[in-house]
């Protein structure tokens, strides 16, 4: 499932950013501000021409549902800058 949310990007941390070819991918980190809670990693990934709001976003986290840490975020981060070299982001 995608989720967008526009206003939330600006509320986190960038870690790293990859552009291939014509995609454009985003590890972002949302540290909960205000809240004793761990942070949460999230992917934006979009066409390089368009902006973030834009941008299509994914959660990670384990397949149990548990939040990853950064060592585990930045690793699959690299597996989708890996994959995307194959794939094309379009919007709808």
């Amino acid at each position: 499932m995608i989720k967008v949310r526009h206003t939330k990007y600006r509320d986190c941390e960038l870690l790293s950013k990859a552009n291939v070819d014509k995609n454009t991918l985003l590890l972002v980190k949302d540290t909960n501000p205000g809240y004793r809670l761990e942070p949460t990693y999230f992917v934006y990934w979009s066409n390089a021409e368009s902006n973030v709001e834009q941008a299509g976003r994914e959660e990670l986290r384990t397949p149990s549902g548990r939040k990853i840490s950064q060592k585990t975020a930045i690793r699959k981060f690299l597996e989708m800058v890996e994959a995307s070299k194959y794939l094309t982001f379009s919007s709808l």
